[in-house]
């Protein structure tokens, strides 16, 4: 994520993660402080971004069924 972002958004370095799988990679940060979570898919055709709000195990089983389709 670009600093500039992760400011805004305002996630700490150590939450930001990064995986590829096949054709796409994804992105994605969580702020404790609003309760949300951003993902971003990147693939070949267009950019996504989806935006998990609720506690941080929410974000993560989002994240999680993302990557496992």
């Amino acid at each position: 994520m670009a600093i500039k972002q992760r400011e805004a958004f305002d996630i700490p370095d150590h939450a930001v993660y990064k995986d590829s799988l096949d054709s796409f990679d994804i992105l994605g940060g969580y702020s404790e402080t609003h309760g949300l979570g951003h993902i971003y898919i990147f693939d070949r055709a267009a950019i996504h971004h989806i935006v998990v709000k609720g506690k941080d195990a929410r974000y993560k089983q989002v994240a999680r069924s993302i990557r496992e389709r």
